[in-house]
């Protein structure tokens, strides 16, 4: 059973000049961006095996523009073996932003994370972002998958995360050979982590998470 005890101390501990809302976060490679003001950031707590409990989470989810609809839809009905976390950004009440994340084995994987269209490239992201890394009281290594989407990979690579294995080394360890209906093979695709890991520690995260 997860603690999110210590997530809700750490929101009371931030202070306005850590608060992502107000301010450009502080990475590895610091970001220029300016970011969104007026937005609200707040998270909901899922069960394992108990669909969340938001409608507001699975309307976004089920009629936002992705390319993961399927997947994102179907984690809001309950079939996740481990607690989910949903942080949802806010813009005068209506929700633009949600980040899905999952807390295993002392770490924490960005299943998901999308941004309403129009609201897009206006730093809501690097909101959410920002939000989970305050958030992480113990310093867990936060990890992701990037599917063929350079705009993604640039998201996160220019925010302090870094490659650890690259689709050659998933498609072998996933024995999921590429096929001709593949897209074509790009550098822009792997699993990206906070902190530097070997390729065993990588892929054993990815079969944790399903990266």
């Amino acid at each position: 059973m997860v603690d999110y005890s210590k997530w809700d101390k750490l929101a009371g501990e931030l202070s306005d000049e850590d608060d992502p809302v107000n301010g450009v976060i502080a990475t590895e490679k610091p970001i220029t961006q300016a970011v969104r003001t007026g937005v609200i950031l707040s998270h909901t707590l899922q069960d394992a095996l108990q669909p969340v409990g938001s409608d507001d989470i699975r309307r976004f989810c089920a009629i936002t523009p992705y390319a993961h609809t399927p997947a994102l839809c179907r984690g809001t009905m309950g079939i996740n073996t481990a607690p989910l976390m949903w942080l949802e950004a806010r813009l005068e009440g209506i929700l633009v932003g949600i980040a899905m994340l999952m807390i295993k084995g002392g770490a924490m994987a960005i299943q998901h994370m999308l941004v309403r269209p129009d609201e897009q490239n206006k730093g809501v992201g690097t909101q959410l972002l920002g939000y989970i890394q305050r958030r992480n009281a113990n310093k867990m290594t936060i990890l992701l998958s990037v599917r063929n989407d350079a705009r993604v990979a640039r998201f996160f690579t220019t925010r302090g995360f870094q490659y650890c294995c690259n689709e050659t080394i998933l498609r072998k360890h996933w024995k999921k050979p590429r096929t001709k209906a593949d897209a074509p093979h790009k550098e822009h695709s792997g699993v990206l982590a906070t902190c530097k890991l070997s390729v065993d520690e990588a892929l054993a995260y990815s079969t944790l998470f399903c990266l």
